[in-house]
Protein backbone atom coordinates (compact mmCIF):
# COMPACT_ATOMS: atom_id res chain seq x y z
CA UNK A 1 0.00 0.00 0.00
CA UNK A 2 1.59 3.68 -0.85
CA UNK A 3 2.00 6.14 1.59
CA UNK A 4 -1.40 8.12 0.37
CA UNK A 5 -3.23 4.88 0.59
CA UNK A 6 -1.83 3.86 4.04
CA UNK A 7 -3.31 7.71 5.26
CA UNK A 8 -6.35 7.80 3.98
CA UNK A 9 -7.00 4.19 5.41
CA UNK A 10 -6.07 5.38 8.99
CA UNK A 11 -7.97 8.26 8.37
CA UNK A 12 -11.29 6.25 7.19
CA UNK A 13 -10.61 4.01 9.99
CA UNK A 14 -9.90 6.42 13.04
CA UNK A 15 -13.38 8.20 11.56
CA UNK A 16 -15.06 4.83 12.39
CA UNK A 17 -13.41 4.43 15.18
CA UNK A 18 -14.39 7.65 16.85
CA UNK A 19 -17.89 7.38 15.51
CA UNK A 20 -18.71 3.49 16.87
CA UNK A 21 -17.52 4.89 20.41
CA UNK A 22 -19.78 8.00 20.29
CA UNK A 23 -22.83 5.25 18.95
CA UNK A 24 -21.73 2.64 21.87
CA UNK A 25 -20.07 0.01 19.59
CA UNK A 26 -16.80 -0.60 21.20
CA UNK A 27 -16.28 -3.84 19.09
CA UNK A 28 -16.37 -1.88 15.92
CA UNK A 29 -14.33 0.81 17.48
CA UNK A 30 -11.57 -1.43 18.66
CA UNK A 31 -10.97 -3.68 15.32
CA UNK A 32 -10.79 -0.15 13.60
CA UNK A 33 -8.20 1.01 15.92
CA UNK A 34 -6.47 -2.37 15.73
CA UNK A 35 -6.47 -1.95 11.59
CA UNK A 36 -5.00 1.49 12.42
CA UNK A 37 -2.06 0.33 14.76
CA UNK A 38 -1.65 -2.65 12.02
CA UNK A 39 -0.76 -0.10 9.57
CA UNK A 40 1.04 2.22 11.87
CA UNK A 41 1.54 1.25 15.51
CA UNK A 42 2.63 4.78 16.40
CA UNK A 43 -0.37 6.46 15.75
CA UNK A 44 -0.99 7.85 19.04
CA UNK A 45 -5.01 8.50 19.18
CA UNK A 46 -5.84 5.14 17.85
CA UNK A 47 -3.96 4.20 21.12
CA UNK A 48 -5.93 6.64 22.99
CA UNK A 49 -9.16 5.12 21.64
CA UNK A 50 -8.45 2.01 22.80
CA UNK A 51 -7.84 2.95 26.42
CA UNK A 52 -11.30 4.89 26.19
CA UNK A 53 -12.81 1.41 25.11
CA UNK A 54 -11.12 -0.25 27.91
CA UNK A 55 -11.93 2.37 30.19
CA UNK A 56 -15.69 1.84 29.01
CA UNK A 57 -15.19 -2.01 29.65
CA UNK A 58 -14.39 -1.11 33.18
CA UNK A 59 -10.63 -2.17 33.18
CA UNK A 60 -9.30 1.00 34.39
CA UNK A 61 -5.62 -0.52 34.93
CA UNK A 62 -5.54 -1.61 31.10
CA UNK A 63 -7.01 1.63 30.38
CA UNK A 64 -3.89 3.60 32.08
CA UNK A 65 -1.11 1.58 31.01
CA UNK A 66 -3.20 2.46 27.09
CA UNK A 67 -3.15 5.96 28.20
CA UNK A 68 0.07 6.18 29.00
CA UNK A 69 1.21 4.48 25.52
CA UNK A 70 -0.81 7.07 23.82
CA UNK A 71 1.19 10.15 25.84
CA UNK A 72 4.49 8.61 25.12
CA UNK A 73 3.18 8.81 21.62
CA UNK A 74 1.85 12.45 21.63
CA UNK A 75 2.64 13.98 25.16
CA UNK A 76 0.60 17.51 24.06
CA UNK A 77 -2.30 16.14 23.89
CA UNK A 78 -4.49 17.64 27.20
CA UNK A 79 -7.13 14.44 26.43
CA UNK A 80 -4.92 12.19 27.06
CA UNK A 81 -3.53 13.14 30.37
CA UNK A 82 -7.10 14.45 31.42
CA UNK A 83 -8.45 10.16 31.04
CA UNK A 84 -5.43 8.95 32.53
CA UNK A 85 -6.38 11.17 35.42
CA UNK A 86 -10.18 10.00 35.37
CA UNK A 87 -8.77 6.51 35.40
CA UNK A 88 -6.22 6.83 38.28
CA UNK A 89 -9.15 7.84 40.56
CA UNK A 90 -11.04 4.52 39.69
CA UNK A 91 -8.00 3.12 40.30
CA UNK A 92 -8.04 5.52 43.75
CA UNK A 93 -4.78 6.91 42.87
CA UNK A 94 -5.60 10.53 43.34
CA UNK A 95 -2.05 11.81 44.13
CA UNK A 96 -1.31 10.46 40.39
CA UNK A 97 -4.89 11.66 38.96
CA UNK A 98 -3.83 14.95 40.17
CA UNK A 99 -0.57 15.19 38.36
CA UNK A 100 -2.33 14.33 35.88
CA UNK A 101 -4.83 16.48 35.88
CA UNK A 102 -2.03 19.33 36.21
CA UNK A 103 -0.14 18.35 33.29
CA UNK A 104 -3.63 18.51 31.53
CA UNK A 105 -4.26 21.90 32.48
CA UNK A 106 -0.94 22.90 31.84
CA UNK A 107 -1.88 22.45 28.17
CA UNK A 108 -4.69 24.55 28.13
CA UNK A 109 -7.35 22.64 26.90
CA UNK A 110 -10.25 24.54 25.31
CA UNK A 111 -12.53 21.89 24.53
CA UNK A 112 -15.83 21.12 26.49
CA UNK A 113 -15.55 17.50 27.07
CA UNK A 114 -12.03 17.52 28.88
CA UNK A 115 -12.37 20.39 30.41
CA UNK A 116 -15.37 18.57 32.09
CA UNK A 117 -13.28 15.65 32.70
CA UNK A 118 -10.39 17.59 34.58
CA UNK A 119 -13.27 19.56 36.93
CA UNK A 120 -14.00 15.46 37.91
CA UNK A 121 -10.68 14.71 38.42
CA UNK A 122 -9.73 17.55 40.21
CA UNK A 123 -13.00 17.38 42.35
CA UNK A 124 -12.41 13.48 43.70
CA UNK A 125 -8.96 15.00 44.51
CA UNK A 126 -10.49 17.52 46.89
CA UNK A 127 -9.31 20.67 44.54
CA UNK A 128 -13.01 21.68 44.31
CA UNK A 129 -11.79 25.40 43.43
CA UNK A 130 -9.76 24.08 40.52
CA UNK A 131 -12.86 22.08 39.44
CA UNK A 132 -15.36 25.06 39.45
CA UNK A 133 -12.44 26.85 36.93
CA UNK A 134 -12.76 23.71 34.54
CA UNK A 135 -16.40 23.44 34.54
CA UNK A 136 -16.91 27.22 34.27
CA UNK A 137 -14.25 26.81 31.20
CA UNK A 138 -16.14 24.01 29.68
CA UNK A 139 -19.41 26.29 29.85
CA UNK A 140 -17.60 29.43 28.48
CA UNK A 141 -16.37 27.13 25.21
CA UNK A 142 -19.63 25.31 24.79
CA UNK A 143 -21.05 29.23 24.86
CA UNK A 144 -18.36 30.20 21.87
CA UNK A 145 -19.16 27.52 20.11
CA UNK A 146 -23.02 28.53 20.11
CA UNK A 147 -24.16 25.08 21.64
CA UNK A 148 -26.14 25.39 24.80
CA UNK A 149 -24.33 23.67 28.21
CA UNK A 150 -26.47 20.27 27.94
CA UNK A 151 -23.98 18.26 25.56
CA UNK A 152 -21.33 18.32 28.24
CA UNK A 153 -20.99 14.58 29.39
Amino acid sequence: MTARGSSSSITAHHGAAQKAIRDGDLRQAHAHCLAILAIDPDFADAWFLCGVIAGRNGAADKAADIFRKAITLAPSQAEYHAELGKQLIALRQPREALDAATTALSLAPDDPPTLNTLGTVFSHCGEHEQALVCYEQAVLALQRRGKGTSSLP
